[in-house]
C-alpha cells in the first residue's frame, strides 16, 4: 500500500505546499525543464511528472497533445505544487506542412501556458508564423508565452509579449560559447538579459574559464548568475537525470540549490 506524503500528515503536507508556493511566487532564478512525456511504453519513473523535483519553476511537456492518463492525474498535483505546465510547440516540425492558416486553426485549440520551439532561419513563413503566435498566444490573459530557439524568431516590437527566451546552449563546449549566444540574442536580437533562459542536458560538459571542464547543468547554473543576472536554467531531456544510486535528478537538484541557495535558519 503507497501512503503518499498528503496521507501521512496532510496540516505539515499543507504547510509544505504554501512554503513551496510562496518560494515559486518570490524573486528567485527560474529552472525549467523540458520532459519527455507520454511515451509510446514507460520503462522508468523518469516519464513522469509526479517524480520530478518539487522546486521545478515549469515543465514543457514535449508530447502534450498526445497525454496520458497518468499525465492527467499527474498535472492538477504538480499544478498544486505552483509548478506551471506548458504545452510545447514544436513549429520546427509544423514548418514542414502546415501553412498559415493551418497554423492559425492549431493555436486556436492551445490554451494552456506555451512555449513555441524554433530553430531555423528566418523567411518570410518563419516571420509570418512568428506574427500568427503572437497574435494568438499573447492574448491569453496570465499565460506563459515562451519561445526556444532563434533569438530572431520574434520580431523586437513583440518582446513585450513573450515571457521569457530560451537559448539552446546546451552545444555549447565552454562559457565562451555561451557569452557568444548572449551577447548576439541581446546586442543583435534586442533581447533583455533579465528576460533569457540558458540550456544544458544531463550528460553534457562545459569547461569554465579557468578551462577545467565541468558538468554542463552546474557550470551552466553558474552562468546564469554571472553572466546576468539571467532569468535561469533550463534543463532539456530531464528524464536522463532521474537515475543515481543515492538520490533521483542529483544534477537538477543541485542547479537549483546553486541558483536559490535555502535560507539558513
Amino acid at each position: 500500500q503507497i501512503i503518499k506524503p498528503d496521507q501521512q500528515d496532510p496540516a505539515q503536507y499543507a504547510a509544505y505546499l504554501a512554503a513551496l508556493k510562496a518560494y515559486k511566487a518570490s524573486e528567485h532564478y527560474i529552472v525549467y525543464a523540458s520532459l519527455a512525456n507520454a511515451p509510446a511504453v514507460p520503462g522508468s519513473e523518469k516519464a513522469f511528472l509526479r517524480s520530478l523535483p518539487d522546486s521545478l519553476d515549469i515543465v514543457a511537456l514535449e508530447n502534450a497533445g498526445n497525454l496520458t492518463e497518468y499525465d492527467i492525474e499527474d498535472i492538477p498535483q504538480a499544478q498544486a505544487k505552483g509548478t506551471k505546465i506548458l504545452y510545447t510547440v514544436d513549429y520546427n516540425t509544423l514548418a514542414e506542412s502546415t501553412d498559415a492558416a493551418a497554423l492559425g486553426t492549431y493555436l486556436d485549440k492551445v490554451i494552456e501556458d506555451v512555449t513555441v520551439r524554433y530553430g531555423g532561419a528566418m523567411d518570410a513563413a518563419a516571420t509570418q508564423a512568428a506574427a500568427t503566435i503572437v497574435s494568438k498566444l499573447s492574448s491569453l490573459t496570465g499565460k506563459i508565452l515562451m519561445t526556444e530557439g532563434n533569438p530572431l524568431f520574434i520580431a523586437k516590437e513583440s518582446h513585450d509579449a513573450i515571457t521569457y527566451f530560451v537559448l539552446t546552449t546546451t552545444d555549447a563546449v565552454n562559457t565562451f560559447n555561451i557569452r557568444s549566444q548572449l551577447a548576439y540574442a541581446t546586442d543583435y536580437a534586442g533581447i533583455a538579459l533579465e528576460k533569457i533562459i540558458i540550456t544544458a542536458e544531463p550528460g553534457g560538459k562545459l569547461t569554465d574559464e579557468n578551462l577545467v571542464q565541468q558538468p554542463a547543468i552546474a557550470e551552466a547554473a553558474k552562468s546564469v548568475i554571472t553572466m546576468g543576472p539571467l532569468a535561469g536554467l533550463g534543463i532539456y531531456n530531464i528524464g536522463d537525470d532521474y537515475y543515481d544510486a543515492y538520490i533521483n535528478y542529483k544534477q537538477t537538484k543541485h542547479a537549483i540549490g546553486l541558483l536559490n541557495p535555502a535560507n539558513p535558519k
